[in-house]
């Protein structure tokens, strides 16, 4: 049983996203949503952040979608908890913290390099498991690294 769990589940990797924070929106159930993409600006999912109390229209829940991949929904109280899982989704070992504050020192330019598989979304639709998941191990204290 175990095996057709793991075998129904699906992973949509992502190492970019570009974030949405609303004021006021049309739909009036989002708060917030997050836009993920590959390494070639391809987009695989969205993450949609709904108002509390708010009616949700049928259909507006996780789901897959024809024009990228994944939707998934979280409770706008969940915001923190989802942008920090994304902020710190960086491998400390490509961090070259001699170029900070030298913005315009074009000889410590660097390139922050993707992670290509640094996060994604384990979807499977049969057991109603939607997560994201972060897939790096990130050292203890990595966001402070000097």
């Amino acid at each position: 049983m175990q095996t057709k769990i793991i075998d129904e589940t699906h992973i949509y990797f992502f190492c970019q996203y570009q974030c949405f924070y609303y004021s006021a929106s049309s739909s009036p159930w989002e708060a917030a949503y997050i836009n993920c993409f590959n390494k070639n600006k391809k987009q695989i999912g969205r993450i949609i952040f709904t108002y509390d109390g708010v009616i949700i229209p049928a259909g507006q829940s996780n789901r897959m979608d024809a024009s990228f991949a994944v939707v998934i929904y979280y409770s706008i109280k969940r915001f923190d908890d989802i942008i920090n899982i994304l902020r710190y989704a960086v491998n400390s070992h490509c961090c070259d913290c001699n170029c900070r504050g030298e913005k315009n020192n074009k000889e410590n330019k660097y390139e922050m390099q993707l992670e290509e598989q640094s996060l994604f979304f384990s979807v499977n639709e049969k057991t109603g498991t939607w997560a994201l998941c972060n897939n790096l191990y990130v050292p203890n204290g990595s966001q402070y690294h000097v």
